[in-house]
């Protein structure tokens, strides 16, 4: 009995072991407290401060123990690649298929790091590392997602613009995006979106604000990670470099482009290598070059998208 009070002054933060055994993020876990759902010892928990030993106490969800090995357990966190039309719930009360579904039964619990929606594809992380999915999901920590989005129409100038500047949604103004033109399919255009932070439904709003509708939408690269090699519907376990680059902004391998789109000309064009041109050439390489370190004050994300797209295309992916 010495030894359980011992453990609500010196043990662990409750909300800490729960997002350690994967039951959900810390703020997640800290949700599920306030709501009762939390026990410890048999006695619910609704407040925070509580604090326990994972080795001597008995911490219930939902009235289901959570086992030791699942707290102590070894970090797990995976890359995959959503199909169009699952969800990314848990449970789903129509009973469609979730992400969930998809991964092997010898994996420990995992939770998605934030969500895409039913008809949106690509790149989704899952763990059971609370303190990272709360690292990467805070806008704070300014982890980059990358979008290829296909709209009905054309983005006017002043649409980018707007867009790049922020955009008021929900009474709230988004953060800068990079956004870029990738090309045209018939009477659609792709768009590459890099965004900074993440919204219920960002993209969809913020083309909505500015008049536009989205037909197609994937992610295709979280952080510095992108779809390469991993087909839609499967998944790969991250190694232990890929997750310190991703903490720490290593910078970005190369995205897959939208299915068949080509880009304009003047995305094609190559600056020449340093010190290969004429003098009369190296001086118009000089104006180009200052015009795009001028663009690359006014929104800091464009010269590293740029860095990332690669002309080419994906004849497979799926959109919302």
């Amino acid at each position: 009995m010495v030894k359980k009070k011992q453990s609500k002054l010196d043990g662990v933060r409750l909300q800490k072991l729960l997002a350690q055994a994967g039951v959900a993020s810390r703020r997640g876990a800290e949700a599920l407290i306030l709501q009762g759902k939390i026990s410890v010892n048999g006695k619910v928990i609704t407040e925070m401060g509580c604090r326990a030993d994972p080795e001597t106490d008995v911490i219930e969800v939902d009235g289901v123990p959570i086992e030791q090995e699942e707290i102590l357990g070894k970090r797990v966190t995976i890359l995959m690649n959503k199909p169009r039309g699952v969800m990314c719930t848990a449970n789903d009360p129509e009973g469609r298929e979730t992400i969930f579904d998809i991964l092997d039964e010898d994996l420990p619990r995992l939770f998605s790091v934030g969500r895409l929606d039913y008809n949106t594809e690509g790149a989704i992380l899952l763990t059971n590392d609370g303190t990272m999915a709360n690292r990467l999901t805070h806008p704070r920590f300014h982890v980059a997602k990358t979008y290829h989005v296909k709209i009905q129409g054309k983005l006017s100038h002043d649409s980018i613009k707007a867009l790049r500047t922020g955009v008021v949604i929900e009474g709230k103004r988004t953060l800068p995006a990079d956004v870029t033109e990738l090309g045209s399919l018939e009477k659609n255009i792709w768009y590459e979106v890099v965004l900074i932070e993440g919204r219920n439904r960002q993209i969809h709003k913020m083309m909505e604000a500015v008049g536009a509708r989205v037909s197609r939408l994937k992610r295709v690269q979280f952080g510095n990670l992108t779809l390469d090699g991993v087909k839609v519907g499967s998944w790969r376990p991250l190694s232990g470099r890929e997750l310190d680059g991703l903490l720490t902004g290593a910078p970005a391998i190369s995205s897959p482009a939208p299915p068949q789109p080509r880009r304009a000309a003047s995305d094609n064009k190559k600056p020449g290598k340093r010190g290969s041109a004429s003098k009369g050439r190296a001086g118009s390489r000089e104006k180009t070059t200052n015009t795009r370190h001028e663009n690359s004050a006014r929104n800091p994300n464009e010269q590293a998208s740029r860095s990332r797209r690669k002309p080419g295309g994906y004849s497979r992916g799926k959109d919302s």
